[in-house]
């Protein structure tokens, strides 16, 4: 069959139900344009009913909410191979301006998203309201704080990882898709579908655009690079979080050059707003050594005292990996931004948790990782960059310190 006549099919294909059920999002502005995403999913439990079919969908920007004053419209594919999701990857609209966007699917229209170009640089810009989100374990509790970010007229959010969780919760306050935990690509894929349904969290994704990077709860608690939390879990882990790596990049509004060949993920990268703001997104999880002196037979997190570790202050031990260590200098040194932002997914602050003279830490935050994190704040202070801070998210606690 000519492509010609397959587009056509496409763009004529009805659904019964509606393919929207999982929203619409935005992320990583530039000064042109923007990522835009949407997933069709007529069932949120199950992707059978689109089976192996490309689907073809339209979109349209405006500047309004009406869609009055239409700037952009065009055509997408919805790929089986990325679980029917897009990312549709914007440019040539004008710097510092709102927008609005939607999809069409046959019949059926998706929920309205809102979204920015960010302003050019050399231009001033007098405030950003920024939202942290991190750790939504759906089971453990509802996702009102969301609510609360959109009220508060958030015009970005920044999700610093654990957007799902693999395992289950004994007692949940409100059950996951299944009590099984996740180690496939159709797990991972059910288990985000599930998230993504929750309409306090759509609204979120549909009010503004969002910038993210994970942490260890997309694909196993506690993993580092390609070591699993638990030994009896380490054969076939390495395809598992290719699965999940997929899965999150599937339900993301991340840049096409995301997704990596081989099974990985580009997240580290920096974004501007014009001359207010310098973004810069790390992964610590997919490049980091393995924690120090695990508690056996785990291979994960532990609680450590240093004077036991004779590995605590390798310097060869890195969170972030080397690649991705001197990229951060570079970026810390370009920097003329007012602001600069790390975001990252784990603690950065030293939390002894002995009363004595002994020190405790969590070998899974940066504190089990002391050399790195010396590299990193002296990076900070090396590159003179202005106002830098440092998010993070990981233990379901609020602190504000700070970083010597």
């Amino acid at each position: 069959v000519p492509r010609s006549v397959q587009a056509a099919r496409l763009r004529l294909r009805k659904f019964a139900t509606n393919p929207f059920t999982l929203g619409v999002a935005s992320g990583y502005p530039t000064d042109e344009g923007m990522v835009l995403w949407t997933r069709l999913a007529p069932n949120v439990d199950s992707d059978e009913e689109l089976a192996d079919s490309d689907f073809i969908l339209t979109y349209e920007i405006a500047t309004d909410p009406n869609f009055s004053r239409r700037v952009q419209s065009g055509t997408v594919v919805a790929m089986a191979a990325d679980g029917h999701s897009v990312h549709l990857e914007i440019s040539g609209l004008p710097p510092g301006r709102e927008f609005y966007y939607r999809f069409r699917a046959g019949d059926h229209v998706s929920p309205i998203g809102r979204t920015w170009t960010a302003h050019a640089s050399g231009s001033m810009q007098s405030i950003l309201r920024i939202s942290v989100a991190s750790c939504q374990h759906y089971e453990q509790g509802y996702f009102h704080a969301y609510r609360d970010m959109v009220s508060r007229g958030s015009d970005l959010i920044i999700h610093l990882g654990d957007y799902i969780y693999e395992g289950n919760t004994a007692t949940p306050v409100r059950a996951h898709d299944s009590n099984v935990e996740c180690k496939t690509l159709a797990d991972y894929r059910r288990r985000y579908a599930w998230y993504r349904a929750d309409p306090l969290l759509q609204e979120a994704h549909a009010h503004c655009p969002w910038l993210v990077t994970h942490d260890d709860h997309e694909v196993d608690n506690d993993y580092a690079s390609e070591q699993a939390e638990n030994p009896g879990e380490q054969p076939g882990f390495v395809a598992r979080r290719a699965a999940a790596y997929q899965a999150y990049y599937e339900h993301m509004p991340l840049p096409r050059d995301s997704l990596l060949a081989g099974g990985g993920l580009q997240l580290y990268r920096s974004q501007t707003v014009g001359d207010l703001l310098g973004l810069h997104i790390l992964d610590t999880r997919q490049y980091r050594s393995p924690q120090p002196c695990p508690t056996p037979p785990r291979q994960g997190g532990s609680r450590v005292f240093v004077d036991t570790c004779p590995t605590w202050n390798d310097a060869a031990r890195s969170m972030l990996g080397e690649t991705q260590e001197r990229w951060l200098q570079q970026q810390l040194g370009q920097s003329r931004a007012r602001w600069n932002l790390l975001a990252q997914s784990v603690v950065f602050s030293l939390v002894d948790e002995d009363p004595g003279p002994r020190q405790l830490h969590w070998n899974d935050s940066w504190a089990g990782y002391p050399a790195a994190r010396l590299r990193l704040l002296e990076a900070v202070r090396d590159s003179g960059v202005a106002n830098p801070v440092i998010l993070g998210g990981d233990i379901h606690a609020f602190i504000a310190a700070d970083q010597r």
